[in-house]
């Protein structure tokens, strides 16, 4: 009788539908600490300091299943949680990726945003000359910061279930083929090579020659944009929400606009960006379905 009671315990373990999101961040951070092993970078401020906020609401989220097992409370403090951590190894990983030192592609990007008619510089320099513009897009660049909250919050009030977990393990898929394609193919971005200076320049350099320094979490990542990955997918998990879904592609339709003049990014790291969001939407969707497959109670007695 214990031996199927643990059996048991096992299969229910295993069909939690948001153990697959949980594993995940457990993998990205698990590879930055061997990773780390290697190179031996230094993080301001240290990483266990910066993920407090996650502790707190992994912490409330034990308390919560243990006390009061409300599923929205036990949701929202679970995604916020995983989300700090996601967010802190996601951005350890594209330094990690930066160490590999492989040829500059800027020649390359400039290239294919010309035979597209593309012209950096003037699109910087309009929206510099309209200081209203400017301000605006600062403010909608920068709410990436602030919109996971939202959103995670949203979702586990709303009828949505399930939707926080599609929303983490895109953000997860897209964050990998993003830093996996920047190693390959690093470039500093536009502003550099019209000598405007820019906070990652410093970062990048230093990494690029394994200089050991303290870094912070600055976003070094070129091409492709990871900010239009986020664009898109932070539009993506509203629908079926019909005000959030509108307000976010607002949003966010602003925000592609933005990130050629603040990112720093070449028209083709956005095009990048939009398509490889496209793919870890896809890949999310087929992956958490072949694993409800593969870990529902059905599936565990054949």
């Amino acid at each position: 009788m214990a031996s199927l009671e643990r059996v048991s315990q096992h299969r229910r373990l295993m069909h939690s539908s948001n153990l697959l999101p949980v594993i995940l961040v457990c993998a990205m951070g698990a590879i930055d600490l061997v990773w780390n092993f290697f190179v031996h970078l230094q993080w301001n401020p240290p990483t266990a300091m910066f993920a407090g906020p996650a502790y707190i609401c992994l912490a409330l989220f034990v308390i919560c299943k243990i006390v009061w097992p409300n599923k929205t409370a036990m949701e929202l403090f679970l995604f916020l949680g995983l989300w700090v951590l996601f967010a802190i190894f996601g951005s350890q990983l594209s330094y990690l990726a930066a160490t590999f030192d492989l040829p500059l592609r800027d020649p390359m990007m400039k290239t294919i945003d010309a035979r597209m008619g593309f012209d950096w510089v003037v699109w910087f320099n309009f929206v510099w000359a309209h200081p209203l513009l400017g301000r605006i897009l600062v403010y909608v660049y920068e709410s990436y910061i602030f919109q996971p909250i939202l959103l995670i919050a949203i979702l586990a009030f709303s009828h949505l279930r399930g939707r926080n977990r599609e929303f983490l393990v895109s953000m997860i898929f897209s964050v990998t083929l993003v830093i996996a394609i920047s190693a390959l193919l690093p470039a500093y971005g536009p502003p550099h090579a019209y000598s405007i200076a820019t906070s990652w320049d410093e970062a990048l350099t230093d990494l690029r020659k394994g200089a050991h320094v303290s870094y912070g979490y600055v976003g070094i990542v070129t091409f492709p944009s990871f900010h239009a990955c986020v664009a898109v997918l932070f539009t993506l998990a509203m629908r079926g929400h019909l005000l959030a879904f509108v307000t976010a592609a607002i949003l966010n339709s602003m925000m592609l606009l933005s990130i050629l003049p603040l990112g720093g990014h070449y028209l083709v790291d956005l095009i990048a960006g939009c398509a490889i969001a496209a793919l870890s939407f896809w890949a999310a969707q087929a992956t958490i379905a072949l694993w409800n497959a593969e870990t529902s109670p059905v599936a565990s007695r054949e």
